[in-house]
């Protein structure tokens, strides 16, 4: 099962912690090839997700609510 995240949100909140998107991939334990697809919005497994979620410290279904959170 695929999921629908925004790429964008997920690129800012990574972003927030000061990861650069190899060593968020790492933390997270993915391939920088499947963060960049998930940047490019083309829906991560779900598992995959969970796995963003996870390491953002929220829940992949709440990512759009989470973005309002991080400070500018």
């Amino acid at each position: 099962m695929h999921v629908t995240i925004d790429g964008a949100q997920v690129r800012t909140m990574r972003r927030s912690p000061g990861f650069t998107g190899a060593r968020f991939a790492r933390e997270v334990g993915i391939l920088p090839s499947t963060l960049n697809r998930v940047k490019r919005n083309r829906g991560p497994a779900a598992s995959t997700a969970h796995k963003i979620g996870a390491a953002l410290d929220v829940a992949p279904r709440d990512f759009a609510e989470a973005i309002s959170r991080i400070p500018a």
